[in-house]
């Protein structure tokens, strides 16, 4: 289904700002969708924060109260599922790709775009494994989840990578899904490991599978886009 285009555009975006990260995964899939730019992986990083899912309820929670007692502010993604930890020691990934089905599969969805991020995984000693239909596991803790929204053109596929996050904080406030495993860092068993290091893992997979890398920023388009819906939020 996906990657039929072995052209991809990477982005490693520099702000931490939870809002411009969140507008930014709208805007580029609008791009993608409509033809703007190439399929993209863009990796990313928010500030403390909690990312709520479209239509967040009862398992993909959080404890509003505890969340107001310690000044974690809450923001809104276009995709589903629930309620998600930020802070610097996660390491998000998004992967917007053109697609041609006029029916997806789901558990597909999320299979082939994980597939790189585990095969990076792999090169840095992690024998991370996808799990259906929409996370990553290493020796049965959750470190990554994932989340999707469909376009007519278009798909945003995005997941977490628990690096170096603060766990106690994301217990406290995260209700997890009924029978989700625990969570867990992937410092806690490669002790070295960096963010920095997964990134170059990562582009260091997709050009091993014969991806044509363009390394770029946001388009004029996007960036004007992204601009003006940021006004309007503030507004």
């Amino acid at each position: 289904m996906w990657f039929r285009n072995r052209e991809i555009r990477l982005i490693i975006s520099e702000t931490r700002d939870p809002i411009i990260n969140l507008l930014t995964e709208e805007v580029i899939l609008e791009a993608v969708d409509k033809g703007y730019s190439l399929d993209t992986l863009r990796l990313w990083i928010n500030d403390r924060c909690l990312v709520m899912g479209r239509g967040s309820k009862g398992y993909g929670w959080y404890n509003e109260e505890l969340a107001k007692k310690m000044n974690i502010k809450v923001y809104k993604r276009i995709t589903g599922g629930g309620v998600v930890y930020h802070d610097r020691g996660n390491l998000n990934w998004s992967f917007y790709l053109v697609h041609q089905n006029k029916s997806i599969d789901i558990e597909e969805l999320f299979k082939e775009p994980a597939r790189i991020i585990i095969n990076a995984l792999h090169n840095l000693n992690i024998g991370a494994y996808f799990m259906p239909p929409n996370r990553i596991e290493y020796k049965g803790y959750k470190i990554s989840g994932m989340a999707a929204y469909v376009k007519k053109n278009a798909a945003l596929i995005h997941g977490t990578l628990l690096v170096n996050t603060n766990l106690e904080e994301l217990n406290k406030l995260c209700i997890p899904p009924f029978n989700s495993p625990p969570v867990a860092n992937l410092v806690q068993w490669e002790k070295d490991l960096t963010i920095h290091k997964i990134m170059n893992a990562i582009e260091n997979t997709l050009q091993h599978q014969g991806f044509n890398i363009i390394k770029s920023n946001l388009t004029s388009w996007e960036d004007k886009q992204i601009k003006e819906k940021y006004r309007i939020f503030l507004s």
